[in-house]
């Protein structure tokens, strides 16, 4: 079978060997630039032509993870691969000759992912119930904040005393396009600067925070408004990484680092929180919410064990909605994902085994 894991920068596929106990070797695989490859069934062509499995016939199917909304099989747009699209499964399957292609959302493919992760090497502890009273772990929330905020529900049907539970289905979420919430008086002010300063009048989506550029508008914000001549960075030209080492040693070190850019990531920090919070009541994941992708592990060191910054998390997390919610949602793990490299490619693994598509 083949996997893939595709965004508006790489495409990545390998061929795999999957065996009876459905363990699996890689064969090949290969990265292309997205960009360069006049389409999808081009890149799969090109990889075939390259594999050891020259053959598409003998290919049993193909799952595919990629970035973007993907409904009846088929995704219609993509932001950075325009001219790729629509991507339909049927054609690709007719230009490639490969008998079955299963196109997921990413996260869905790290939904599935999260499935096969074992629990004390892949996955850190955030929050955990002191006494577990809900023993239902039937709905998982997963959440990423990278270059935009993505997100998957895993459901199953529960069990009863006459059956197992069933199998995780994952089901695509666009969290990143609820309107940007305001928790607070700063969080108005700072959708104010949006619009009025920075001119953003098209959107009002939680990506505005909740993602890498969102950070940097945030610093902007405390900069210029907030914190107005006190930062030693230049809003116009400071990096990511620059406003993130300098807010790890005003918290390490304080006096030695830039308040301002602690005082940011603060901000965010309690922002994030109060936003899972508000996921978690939509969909009660008393199997747990698993955080990942670059973002939130560039900003692992504001909730490192022990620490205030991760008491203040997870207390915003269980007691923003009010007392009476959180007696539930201190009932909902938090959990960190240490695996995410290959994550997708797991779960596309995960999928066409749990739907047979490999015998």
């Amino acid at each position: 079978m083949i996997v893939g894991d595709i965004g508006g920068t790489n495409c990545r596929l390998e061929l795999l060997e999957i065996n009876s106990d459905q363990s699996h070797k890689t064969l090949f695989q290969a990265r292309y630039k997205s960009q360069e490859q006049p389409s999808f069934p081009a890149a799969i062509l090109q990889f075939l032509s390259e594999s050891p499995v020259k053959d598409a016939t003998l290919i049993k199917c193909a799952v595919i993870g990629i970035a973007g909304p993907v409904f009846g099989g088929q995704l219609q747009f993509q932001l950075n691969i325009k001219h790729w699209c629509p991507i339909k499964e049927k054609d690709v399957e007719r230009d490639t000759g490969i008998k079955r292609v299963s196109l997921l959302n990413d996260f869905v493919a790290n939904g599935y992912g999260v499935l096969d992760l074992k629990e004390e090497k892949e996955l850190q502890s955030l929050y955990e119930p002191a006494d577990k009273l809900f023993h239902d772990d039937e709905v998982k929330v997963v959440m990423g904040i990278g270059t935009g905020l993505g997100s998957c529900l895993l459901s199953r049907a529960p069990s009863t005393h006459q059956s197992t539970p069933g199998k995780y289905h994952v089901n695509s979420m666009e969290a990143g396009m609820i309107m940007l919430p305001t928790y607070d008086e700063i969080d108005r002010q700072f959708q104010d600067y949006l619009s009025k300063d920075l001119g953003i009048k098209d959107r009002d989506d939680a990506q505005l925070l909740l993602s890498g550029s969102g950070l940097m508008y945030l610093f902007n914000f405390h900069a210029t408004k907030i914190h107005p001549g006190v930062s030693k960075l230049d809003p116009a030209t400071v990096s990511p990484q620059e406003m993130q080492d300098q807010a790890k040693l005003e918290l390490t070190q304080p006096g030695t680092g830039d308040k301002v850019a602690l005082s940011c990531l603060q901000h965010f920090m309690r922002y994030f929180s109060r936003f899972l919070s508000n996921v978690a009541c939509s969909y009660m994941p008393f199997g747990g919410i698993y955080l990942m992708s670059t973002v939130v592990y560039a900003t692992e060191f504001m909730i490192e064990e022990g620490s205030e910054g991760r008491n203040a998390f997870n207390k915003e997390f269980v007691e923003s909605r009010g007392a009476g919610m959180a007696k539930y949602l201190g009932q909902m793990p938090l959990k960190i994902v240490k695996a995410e490299g290959e994550l997708a490619m797991r779960g596309c693994i995960r999928y066409a085994i749990q739907n047979n598509l490999i015998l």
